[in-house]
């Protein structure tokens, strides 16, 4: 099985700028064509996905699952980073 890993994406960053959100999509769509190029089945996002522990940019949710809505064949592992817990003692999501 092929993979690429993935870390610190931080979508969301700089308060949910949409040039930078732009940037980080289009990179994200660049990996998800290279994967489907070269029969790469797996992402593996190694923590911090998104940049904000208390919520997440609409923004950027969106164009999160919009890309990830064009692209269904390829599966994402995901393990959350401390930027993805919503506390820095706890990892539930309340």
């Amino acid at each position: 099985m092929r993979f690429i890993r993935l870390g610190d994406t931080h979508l969301g960053v700089k308060q949910g700028s949409d040039v930078m959100l732009k940037f980080q999509l289009d990179y994200l769509r660049y990996v998800f064509e290279y994967c489907r190029s070269n029969d790469i089945e797996v992402i593996y996002q190694l923590g911090d996905f998104f940049d904000v522990r208390k919520f997440v940019y609409v923004n950027a949710l969106m164009g999160v699952h919009n890309l990830l809505e064009e692209y269904k064949d390829i599966r994402i592992e995901w393990a959350p980073g401390n930027h993805d817990q919503t506390t820095k003692t706890d990892l539930s999501l309340s």
